[in-house]
C-alpha cells in the first residue's frame, strides 16, 4: 500500500521522463527527512515538558531498580518475577542523570531517550502498512494520554513500546537485526517472546530453500537464549519466589482469594472495553454540550467503525497476503489473550498495544475505501471526501480546544 500511495502522487509523464522521476524521488526524500525530524522534535518536546512530572515513583520501580543493581554487581537476582533489562538501563543511566535518587532519575532519562524514537518508529513502521497516512497515525498514537502518563513513570511500558515498534520496523524491512531487538524485548517484558515468533514466521514465509529456513531457526533459537536462561533461573529458585509470581497469579488457588467474583476482573469483553478506553475513547468523545443520548450514539457508532475496520483489515490483509498484518496479529492476539486472563486489569498494559489495533483499523478502512471508490459515481466520491474532511476539521478543533483547556 505504501508503494501504491507513492505511485499515486507521481505525475503521469514521470514514467517517460527519468529526470522528472528523479525530481519526484528527491522531493519525497526531503519530505521524509522533514517528517523524521518533526516527529523527533515532537517527542523531545514531550520529554522536556514532562521531565520530573511524577516525583513519587511507581510501586514497581524499586523492583526493576533492585534487579539492575544486583546484576550490575555480578550478583544473582533475588526476584525473577520481572525481567531485568529496564532495571539495568535505569541504573546505568542513573550515573548520567545523577541526583539524590539517581536510579529513579535514570528511569526518567531512559523514557526520555526512547519516547522520541518511538514517535519516529511508529511512523517508519506505519508507512510500510498504510503509506503516507502513517504520519498522522504516529502523531495520534504518541500523544495518547495514557502513554504520556507512562512517560513520567520509571517502569517498563515506555521502553517496551519502543522495542515493540523497533522490532516491527526491522521485521518489515526484512532485517536480521529484528531477532536482536526481539530478544532484548523479552528482557523488558515476557510478551516480547511473541516478537521472536513474528520474525521467524516472516523469515519462513520469505525463505526460498532449506538453508534459509535453517538459518531462520538458528536466529530464532539464539534470540530465545536470554529468556530461556531467565526462565531456568526462575525454575531453580521457584521455592523462594512467593505466590505473587506471574505464573502463580494465573492459578485458581490465587484468584480464589479475591473478595469479589474473579469474572469481574478477567474476560475478553471487559478487557476489550479497557483497550477501547485506553486507545480510542478520548479520540471520539463528544463535547458534553451535545447531550448524553447523542453523545452515546456517536461513541457507539465509532466503536462499530473501529471494530469493523479492525476485522476487515485483519481478514483482508491476510487474504491479500499482506504479511505485515500477520506480524501485527501474531504479537497482538496472544498479548491480549494473556492479559484478558490476568486478574489485575490495568490501563498501562494496553497503552503498549492500542496503536497496533489502530494501525490495522486504518489499513482496513483505507483498503475498503480503495475497493469501493471506483464503483461509486463521481458525485458520491466527492461528497464522501467533503464529509470526511469536515468531520476531521470539527474533530481536530474540539480536541485542540480540550487540550488548551487542560493546559490552563
Amino acid at each position: 500500500m505504501a508503494e501504491e500511495n507513492r505511485e499515486n502522487v507521481r505525475p503521469p509523464q514521470a514514467n517517460s521522463s527519468p529526470v522528472l522521476l528523479q525530481q519526484v524521488d528527491n522531493r519525497e526524500k526531503y519530505v521524509d527527512i522533514f517528517l523524521f525530524f518533526l516527529l523527533l522534535a515532537f517527542g523531545i518536546y514531550h520529554v522536556v515538558i514532562y521531565w520530573g512530572h511524577q516525583v513519587v515513583p511507581h510501586f514497581d520501580f524499586e523492583c526493576f531498580a533492585l534487579q539492575g543493581r544486583q546484576l550490575l554487581s555480578f550478583k544473582l537476582p533475588t526476584d525473577y518475577k520481572r525481567v531485568p533489562l529496564v532495571g539495568i538501563l535505569q541504573v546505568l543511566l542513573g550515573y548520567i542523570a545523577g541526583g539524590e535518587y539517581h536510579d529513579f532519575h535514570g528511569g526518567w532519562l531512559l523514557n526520555s531517550i526512547v519516547h522520541p524514537l518511538t514517535a519516529v518508529l511508529l511512523w517508519l513502521a506505519g508507512r510500510k502498512v498504510i503509506g503516507r497516512a502513517a504520519v498522522w497515525f504516529a502523531i495520534i498514537a504518541i500523544i495518547n494520554p495514557f502513554g504520556l502518563q507512562l512517560l513520567t513513570e520509571s517502569i517498563a511500558e515506555t521502553t517496551l513500546l519502543f522495542f515493540i515498534w523497533a522490532t516491527f520496523y526491522l521485521i518489515f524491512i526484512r532485517s536480521k537485526w529484528a531477532y536482536l531487538s526481539a530478544s532484548l524485548t523479552t528482557m523488558v517484558r515476557y510478551e516480547g517472546a511473541a516478537l521472536i515468533l513474528c520474525a521467524f514466521v516472516m523469515d519462513m514465509i520469505d525463505s526460498k530453500d532449506k538453508r534459509q529456513r535453517i538459518v531462520a531457526f538458528v536466529y530464532a533459537a539464539l534470540a530465545s537464549v536470554p529468556l530461556a536462561l531467565w526462565m531456568l533461573g526462575t525454575v531453580l529458585n521457584w521455592q523462594t519466589l512467593g505466590s505473587t509470581h506471574y505464573l502463580n497469579i494465573f492459578t485458581k488457588e490465587y484468584t480464589s482469594q479475591f473478595a469479589e467474583d474473579i469474572e469481574t476482573r478477567v474476560g475478553f469483553v471487559s478487557h476489550a472495553r479497557l483497550l477501547w478506553t485506553v486507545g480510542f475513547h478520548h479520540l471520539f468523545l463528544p463535547p458534553p454540550s451535545i447531550g448524553n443520548v447523542f453523545g452515546a450514539a456517536i461513541l457507539n457508532a465509532n466503536k462499530i467503525l473501529v471494530i469493523a475496520g479492525f476485522l476487515f483489515g485483519s481478514v483482508y490483509g491476510l487474504y491479500k497476503r499482506q504479511w505485515k498484518i500477520l506480524v501485527l496479529l501474531i504479537f497482538l492476539l496472544p498479548y491480549f489473550w494473556v492479559h484478558a486472563k490476568y486478574p489485575y486489569p490495568a490501563a498501562r498494559y494496553y497503552a503498549t498495544i492500542f496503536a497496533i489495533v489502530m494501525l490495522i483499523c486504518i489499513y482496513g478502512l483505507c483498503s475498503l475505501w480503495k475497493l469501493v471508490k471506483d464503483k461509486l459515481p463521481e458525485w458520491a466520491t466527492i461528497t464522501s471526501q467533503i464529509i470526511v474532511s469536515i468531520t476531521a476539521c470539527i474533530w481536530a478543533s474540539v480536541v485542540f480546544a480540550a487540550m488548551l483547556k487542560m493546559a490552563v
